[in-house]
């Protein structure tokens, strides 16, 4: 599999991701009306699209959710195994 952040060297957080699709959503909210009007775009495209783009946020925040859920277990695991053991 390609590393997508090998020039970088650098993970782009869940928090950055989701606040990078959230813009997104914004933008296509913003600028497909006025694309649909021109006839650049039509209803039907912009709908899939701004669903399709719904669709990668909600699966970031799902991530999100499970990985601070798997983070307070963890912390919950090891405060209940007592040292030595």
């Amino acid at each position: 599999m390609t590393d997508l952040f090998a020039d970088t060297g650098k993970m782009v957080s869940l928090d950055r991701q989701i606040a990078c699709v959230t813009r997104e959503l914004a933008m296509r909210r913003r600028v497909y009306p006025a694309w649909i009007k021109a006839k650049r775009m039509t209803q039907a495209a912009a709908d899939t699209e701004i669903a399709a783009m719904e669709a990668v946020l909600a699966t970031l925040q799902r991530v999100q959710v499970a990985e601070a859920n798997y983070a307070e277990r963890l912390a919950s695991l090891k405060t209940e195994v007592p040292d030595g053991q």
